[in-house]
């Protein structure tokens, strides 16, 4: 039941990046209007923010070590796309 519970807190810490990163997207998906739309921009980031921090404190050592990589794992494939898209457009540019 172990690994079965390390999976589970591993797929649920790179979920709540997901959710984490999609909310702070919301400052530059609402700029425009940030003015009103602060309250929620907020209470997404505070929202996810705290279901993590929550999860973190709760878990047990080994479940807490898996629920970290997933949110260490999912930012740093997150963050490796960026060179990657850079690096398929490059080549896109020379094929043609």
């Amino acid at each position: 039941m172990s690994l079965l519970g390390e999976i589970v807190a591993f797929g649920v810490g790179a979920y709540l990046m997901i959710r984490m990163l999609g909310a702070l997207y919301g400052i530059v998906d609402l700029w425009y209007m940030i003015g009103r739309a602060w309250p929620r921009v907020l209470g997404g980031i505070l929202c996810w923010g705290t279901a993590s921090a929550v999860l973190a404190w709760l878990l047990e050592p080994p479940y807490l070590t898996a629920f970290a990589y997933g949110l260490v794992a999912y930012l740093v494939f997150y963050l490796s796309l960026f060179p990657l898209f850079r690096i398929f457009l490059r080549a896109l540019r020379r094929r043609s």
